[in-house]
């Protein structure tokens, strides 16, 4: 069983690389060509989404290196495995992302200073909102192929990468919007566009933030779930009480620590049967990595 179980996470695991590898890619592509037709072809939107395409890159690199790393086994530094480099890493993403659009967006003030001051504004060539409507479709197949792949592998880094391409979805159908309206003279709709492109990137990296700080600091799940654990102890055969319940995140998992109140009658080796009882029940139907029961006589 457990050669079974190492042979399908050795597959997942090839799996996973083919997936990131693809995604590197295709945003080296999106990144190359976005930048190239944002000042080819004088769209400062397109050019914004092309630094929040070059972006992705690096967020590509780093994945297939974390992923990596955290699927390695527990060693002697490392007790309970290194599957938190992954939360590391989306807590480091979110940064990278917030700091790198900040940057951008001093540029696109600086540029719209410039159009207020009158200075020559030349209106996009249409390649630019041909280019913009292609990275559009390519933007869609990377999110469902991330999505799809963090519902078959719950990775977190996963679920990150695929909400990335969704506002990156979204800004680049900003970036459409703006070049179109620019065809008609409205120029300023072209740094309106970059300054949304940039709020839809920040809030992202908020949100991104946000959830990996939850993974990285030990934090419960939800209370329906403490609830549902609670619940499957107490069905137990002999488990008299539930005294104390502690659940943490490890990732996409659960550690356990629960004090379960049992028959003072009982002779040692029967009160050892039911704490394995309920370890073992615990393990098999959540997602916890090990359930550690203590017993109090009730």
């Amino acid at each position: 069983m457990e050669n079974k179980h190492k042979m399908i996470g050795m597959k997942h695991n090839r799996q996973l690389q083919i997936l990131l590898y693809i995604t590197l890619a295709l945003n080296i592509v999106l990144a190359t060509i976005k930048l190239w037709a944002g000042y080819a072809y004088l769209s400062p939107s397109l050019q914004s989404d092309g630094y929040n395409s070059l972006f992705d890159v690096g967020i590509s690199i780093m994945l297939i290196i974390i992923l990596k790393t955290s699927n390695r086994a527990p060693d002697h530094n490392h007790h309970y495995g290194h599957q938190k480099y992954e939360g590391l890493l989306y807590f480091a993403l979110g940064l990278f992302i917030l700091f790198s659009t900040i940057v951008l967006g001093i540029e696109s003030v600086k540029g719209f200073i410039g159009y207020l001051q009158n200075n020559p504004v030349e209106k996009p060539d249409l390649m630019a909102l041909y280019i913009a409507i292609i990275s559009v479709l390519i933007k869609v197949l990377l999110f469902t192929i991330n999505f799809l792949a963090y519902k078959k592998f719950k990775r977190p880094a996963l679920k990150g990468d695929a909400y990335n391409h969704l506002s990156d979805i979204f800004a680049t159908a900003v970036s459409i919007i703006a070049i179109i309206l620019a065809q008609f003279n409205f120029f300023i709709f072209e740094y309106i566009g970059s300054f949304i492109i940039m709020i839809i990137i920040i809030n992202t990296s908020f949100k991104i933030i946000k959830e990996a700080a939850y993974y990285l600091t030990d934090a419960s799940p939800r209370p329906k779930t403490i609830a549902k654990i609670r619940e499957a102890i107490l069905l137990q055969k002999d488990v008299l009480s539930v005294d104390d319940l502690k659940v943490r995140r490890h990732m996409n998992n659960y550690y356990v620590d629960v004090e379960i109140g049992v028959s003072k009658d009982l002779s040692f080796e029967e009160a050892h049967i039911i704490s394995e009882n309920v370890h073992h029940y615990i393990e098999a139907n959540f997602k916890v990595l090990h359930c550690h029961v203590h017993m109090n006589p009730h």
